[in-house]
């Protein structure tokens, strides 16, 4: 039953692992101090289970040391070994929250510096050195036979597969296709105490414009009033919404006219995108039961899921392209020849998804390296070219959808210093806002899973070298893939997006992998994913507020609001005669586009101030709505005739004299 004595590695009995684990993670436990709750538990809670399980770690180590052929010995080597992996990606994380907060990276007059001191003091250097050794024994410490009785499990195991194959899997897909759905009414209606009915965009700016948007759609389609920044108009004047691309804005607008108009509608969308999505994916992929398991777990602990789908946010949608994507590439693998309809079908659903977000084209190389046939370097030099024209027409028809300011992508690309010089300030602009808080920030817990999804997909292609494939092979390999996705994904996020928004703009590109993963019964990488995210569970649901946000909108209405309504009603209304959509606009600032702009009639576009100064000498709105402070800025910029027409708490709404409208 037992091995020889020589059979454990001669570094766990001269250099026993638990000691130099030991080590490492009392050095980061003291020094790190975890800075925020985990479930509940309080920093010191987290901090005491943390030292009170490395006291009986170190216990056990010095009873290990002394009686290594106990069976209690073998068996926690074993299992150290086999979770070896997950050891020391936790080790990394573990350094990654220390050196965020030492900080290694700081911020001088605007200007990043590496604290060479910090770095190279004993405790910068310190837990550093201790970590070391500690990896390199995990990566030299031999595997050993199996010391447990596995007959036992291993036939519970099997005879629990058995049972859930019988299940069809058009049932079991049932239950990833609902969970995060789910979960997120579970906690509005048992945690909140709310309803889905009372939702309304309290926080965060851009949900408000998105519910204002989808509701001006959902009554007038492409009428209605406008809604752009610093009342700079897209050269596309048939598009009255300021947004990186309206299309979203038209799809959620459609159920408006569909199904008619609820405040609470998009969610519903965002749930039914997301029911049709996993179930399709899940039916189309033909999984089994244990698939859908896995599937159920990711989609879990899948956490910007479950927070957008509570939100006034296109990024349901989002997630759902990227399951189809996951959907296309399955069958694009396993087709031999693909028919001429399917594949123009295929290209337009990519072209329409890049439309819809720009981020998307990251994708079209492996799409049309899969679509086109030939040798390798023909499909390779197609798949660049075809990508690269439709990249362009893409941003050229969004060029023309947009107004020329507030999209960081192409104000990356439009610098008056050059592309290089441009894109160089917005890498180093992201790493400012990565350490500016000397803390871990959900950009960076969403680059960490990243890291890990490529880690593993790099030890899958040094295996694949080592078989001697073919380069068809390999390139065509779910490790090739992933390599690329994550690889862009992190350039274009540092070159072209901001670090706010990474979690949720990289999740969906994400996403596509995991679940080609889950497909192909690739489950490490998923179990990995699983595990961290549910460790940085409270870094992404509360590092950037949106979950908190997402409650607010459920359970902190303003009471005014109902007064706002019926006030604004008598002195703001849509004139569906006008041909002019100024008039059916009202102007604000930045800081004031907030909740109260619900109380605003359907139709009302609202345009707001976002920096000075303004393009154009005159206000071409009809009505303005500012707070004093805002009225005395305005009116430096540009002259003013305003007649007011309501005097409201903090605020005043005034129509504008000098607009080309009828009182």
């Amino acid at each position: 039953m037992f091995t020889q004595r020589s059979e454990i590695s001669w570094g766990f009995r001269l250099f026993p692992i638990w000691l130099f684990g030991v080590s490492t993670v009392a050095w980061i436990v003291i020094i790190l101090r975890p800075a925020r709750t985990y479930f509940g538990l309080t920093p010191e809670s987290v901090t005491a289970l943390l030292l009170a399980s490395m006291l009986f770690s170190a216990g056990l180590s010095v009873a290990f040391f002394f009686f290594p052929e106990h069976f209690a010995v073998r068996a926690i080597y074993y299992l150290a070994v086999k979770s070896r992996w997950f050891l020391m990606w936790l080790g990394i994380y573990g350094l990654l929250e220390y050196y965020l907060r030492l900080p290694v990276l700081y911020l001088e007059n605007q200007n990043l510096r590496l604290n060479l001191t910090a770095l190279f003091s004993l405790r910068g250097g310190g837990p550093l050195l201790l970590a070391i050794p500690f990896f390199i024994v995990l990566w030299l410490a031999q595997p050993m036979q199996n010391p447990f009785p596995t007959r036992w499990f291993q036939q519970k195991w099997q005879a629990f597969l058995a049972q859930a194959e019988r299940i069809d899997g058009k049932w079991s897909a049932l239950l990833p296709a609902l969970l995060p759905i789910g979960l997120v009414l579970f906690v509005i209606y048992g945690v909140w105490g709310a309803r889905l009915s009372d939702y309304l965009p309290i926080n965060w700016n851009d949900a408000t414009g998105y519910w204002l948007w989808i509701r001006q759609f959902s009554f007038y389609g492409l009428g209605g009033g406008y809604n752009f920044p610093n009342e700079l108009m897209p050269p596309a004047g048939f598009n009255h919404f300021g947004e990186g691309s309206p299309l979203y804005i038209y799809v959620y607008g459609w159920f408006g006219k569909l199904l008619g108009w609820a405040p609470h509608l998009p969610l519903l969308v965002n749930f039914g995108l997301i029911f049709v999505s996993v179930y399709g994916f899940s039916r189309w992929a033909q999984l089994d039961t244990p698939q859908n398991l896995a599937l159920a777990l990711l989609m879990a602990v899948a956490w910007p899921v479950m927070i957008f789908s509570a939100t006034t946010s296109h990024e349901s949608l989002n997630q759902a392209i990227g399951m189809v994507f996951a959907g296309i590439f399955l069958y694009l693998r396993q087709a031999e020849r693909v028919p001429l309809a399917s594949a123009v079908a295929i290209a337009l659903f990519a072209f329409g998804a890049g439309m819809l977000r720009l981020s998307w084209v990251i994708l079209f190389l492996p799409l049309f390296f899969y679509l086109l046939h030939g040798n390798v370097w023909w499909r390779k030099a197609g798949s660049i070219l075809i990508s690269a024209l439709l990249a362009a027409i893409i941003l050229y028809l969004t060029s023309l959808l947009v107004p020329p300011v507030n999209n960081s992508i192409f104000a990356a690309l439009s610098s008056e210093d050059g592309v290089l010089a441009g894109l160089k300030m917005q890498i180093l602009a992201q790493i400012k806002k990565m350490v500016f808080k000397q803390t871990m920030i959900p950009g960076i817990a969403i680059l960490f899973l990243m890291a890990l999804l490529l880690a593993h997909s790099l030890k899958e292609t040094v295996w694949l070298l080592r078989q001697r494939k073919s380069l068809d092979e390999l390139a065509k390999s779910q490790a090739a893939f992933d390599n690329y996705n994550v690889l862009t994904l992190f350039m274009a996020g540092l070159t072209l997006y901001l670090v706010n928004g990474f979690y949720r703009v990289f999740f969906a590109p994400l996403l596509t992998s995991l679940l080609m993963r889950v497909a192909q019964k690739k489950y490490d990488a998923i179990w990995s994913m699983v595990f961290f995210s549910l460790l940085l569970a409270p870094v992404i649901l509360t590092g950037q507020g949106d979950w908190q946000s997402a409650k607010t909108n459920f359970t902190n209405h303003p009471p005014e609001l109902a007064v706002w309504q019926a006030a604004l009603s008598d002195h703001v209304m849509y004139d569906a005669q006008t041909t002019n959509p100024w008039c059916n606009t009202v102007l604000v600032t930045l800081r004031s586009y907030d909740s109260r702009l619900t109380a605003l009639p359907p139709g009302i576009g609202v345009s707001y101030v976002l920096s000075y100064p303004l393009p154009d000498t005159r206000i071409r709105s009809k009505y303005l709505w500012l707070v004093e402070k805002d009225m005395r800025e305005l009116s430096q910029e540009i002259n003013l005739r305003l007649e007011p027409l309501l005097t409201l708490p903090e605020s005043t709404l005034y129509r504008n004299l000098d607009a080309n409208c009828s009182p």
